[in-house]
């Protein structure tokens, strides 16, 4: 019966020990028995639970399930609230698991939630369980200057030693005090980001970070930078600069930084210098051959003039990729006569043109009408979707270039024609090419005859449609054939194109009758003409069209979907 009931077992035997009490002098030995029973109890719980599948883990797997956590479950304070632990409540949930928390110092070295916030008389037990290992700190002044305690605490030389990562924002008064206890020893600083949110920029001392040695990213917004470098840029690999309020530096200190030698990546947003020169004209000035990324942007229309004349005054090295963007939002009359000739500089640069090795480009990507991209990739014979940007898919060894220039109201369409200007690309050496639909209104007869002829060996076109009227007319513009020079006869636009690529987007899912017929002209005319069209590839959404079958069937022409 006892096997069949182990409950039985039990309270016999708790029976036999309590029951008959007759004295009342025997009641401290029950007691005792009681309290002996509750420590088996507890005992017996912790065994069981050392066995079941929780405890069964590694340690080192429950401190990366801490670490998702951390990343999900917001630590800080949100304004005239109480301080929330967030993820640092798994530290209370059993003595098993606080145990690992407190054991890995690795969850206990992200600050980045505003470091002020955390209150005071946790802070000393946070930066204990942290242990020796380096530390990632946030800190946010509001309206305030840092106090004695804030910067005793988070500023210290002690603090300094084990930063890794910095981040200080707040006022240009905050900022500077703060900035000035930087001139401790900050050996494991790797990045440092300095952002001010007021009218008057701050300035970086020229005395700060003598000693970080493993400084590679800087990012100031809105900070004046020092007209002699700290000694620790010289280690700089990432640097990005923005202004919000129009900071303009003068070009000998903008000079200084940009040419550090072992720059890979340069961030620029509305910055443009100050000509503190004596030519009237800004210098050439020769960028990093290190250089691998450089982004410019001018937002801000005030200093859009200037900016267009500093970016053409860069050179960059042949493998960096550059990104540029110009919104003037000025009438065209008044920048475009200055944009040619820095054009003419600029987009043969961007498109390769006087490489002194083999990278020529291979791809351009015509966008909208004030949109350029050029890029040194192969294009393979295997289809795979090119997206409108083609950045976020390159690799190592491909170089990627764009430019953006918009001259017009917010409000309205861009006035200003960049793919107009192919006449300043290198084409020649192109394989591949995608072109929005919307960027045809820009191509005239003579400038496709004259310019985008030069393309001669074009094997894939990547269509991304827009306006149907935009389409019918591209396809158009593909199908016919155009006098290139005198006496040499007509000749059909990428006279070797065989592989055309329909990017629709995921808005056109039913079929459009008039943009059938647009398709199979298209495909009809490329055969008559001798340069027919071999393979078409399109996205899985418009895969149930009945052209595709069609041209299955009637044209023989193999119809690939693309992947998703």
């Amino acid at each position: 019966m006892s096997n069949d009931n182990p409950t039985s077992e039990w309270l016999a035997l708790v029976r036999s020990r309590l029951d008959g009490i007759a004295e009342r002098q025997d009641l401290p030995t029950r007691l005792r028995d009681l309290e002996a029973i509750d420590r088996a109890i507890v005992e017996a719980r912790q065994l069981r639970n050392a066995r079941a599948w929780p405890r069964t883990l590694p340690s080192e797997i429950w401190v990366k399930v801490f670490m998702q956590c951390r990343s999900l479950w917001y630590t800080g304070r949100y304004i005239d609230q109480p301080f929330r632990f967030g993820w640092m409540t798994v530290t209370h949930v059993c003595s098993s698991w606080r145990q690992i928390a407190l054991g890995a110092p690795i969850l206990w070295t992200d600050l980045t939630f505003n470091a002020l916030s955390l209150p005071h008389q946790f802070v000393p037990d946070i930066l204990a369980r942290a242990g020796s290992a380096p530390l990632d700190v946030s800190i946010y002044w509001q309206n305030n200057r840092p106090t004695p305690r804030d910067l005793n605490i988070w500023l210290s030389s002690s603090t300094c030693r084990r930063v890794r990562t910095l981040s200080l924002s707040g006022a240009a008064a905050a900022l500077e005090t703060a900035i000035a206890h930087l001139s401790h020893s900050t050996p494991h600083l790797s990045y440092l980001s300095l952002s001010c949110n007021e009218e008057v920029p701050a300035t970086l001392a020229s005395s700060s970070l003598k000693d970080a040695p493993r400084l590679r990213r800087l990012a100031l917004t809105n900070c004046e930078l020092p007209r002699s470098l700290p000694p620790s840029f010289r280690y700089l690999a990432h640097l990005s600069i923005h202004s919000r309020e129009g900071y303009l530096p003068p070009y000998s200190t903008l000079r200084d930084v940009l040419t550090l030698p072992g720059l890979q990546r340069i961030d620029l947003s509305d910055i443009v210098p100050i000509n503190d020169t004596t030519q009237s004209s800004f210098p050439t000035l020769v960028l990093s051959e290190d250089l691998r990324r450089f982004d410019f942007q001018i937002l801000n229309q005030e200093p859009a003039v200037e900016g267009i004349f500093f970016v053409s005054c860069l050179q960059f090295p042949w493998k960096c990729s550059c990104s540029i963007e110009i919104c003037a939002y000025e009438p065209p009359d008044v920048i475009e006569p200055l944009l040619h000739g820095v054009l003419s500089r600029l987009l043969p640069r961007l498109s390769f043109s006087g490489s002194p090795n083999s990278m020529k480009a291979t791809h351009v990507f015509l966008g909208d009408i004030d949109y350029l991209q050029i890029c040194s990739t192969k294009v393979e014979a295997k289809l795979s979707r090119v997206g409108r940007r083609m950045r976020g898919h390159s690799s190592a060894d491909e170089i990627i270039n764009d430019i953006t220039i918009r001259l017009a109201d917010v409000q309205r369409a861009p006035l200003y024609s960049l793919v107009a200007h192919s006449r300043f690309l290198t084409l020649d050496t192109l394989r591949g090419i995608s072109i929005s639909s919307s960027a045809i209104s820009a191509l005239n007869e003579p400038t496709i005859a004259g310019e985008l002829h030069r393309a001669a060996n074009i094997s894939r076109l990547d269509i991304h449609p827009f306006a149907d009227e935009d389409h019918r007319k591209l396809l158009d513009v593909l199908s016919r054939s155009y006098e290139v020079a005198a006496g040499s006869g007509p000749r059909v636009l990428f006279p070797k194109l065989e592989t055309v690529v329909w990017q629709y987007n995921p808005r056109y899912s039913a079929e459009d009758v008039v943009q059938a017929v647009a398709i199979l002209d298209f495909l009809r005319c490329r055969s008559e003409q001798g340069a027919p069209i071999r393979e078409i590839a399109i996205p899985p959404h418009v895969s149930h069209w009945a052209v595709w079958h069609t041209v299955r069937s009637t044209a023989r022409i193999a119809v690939t979907i693309l992947p998703e």
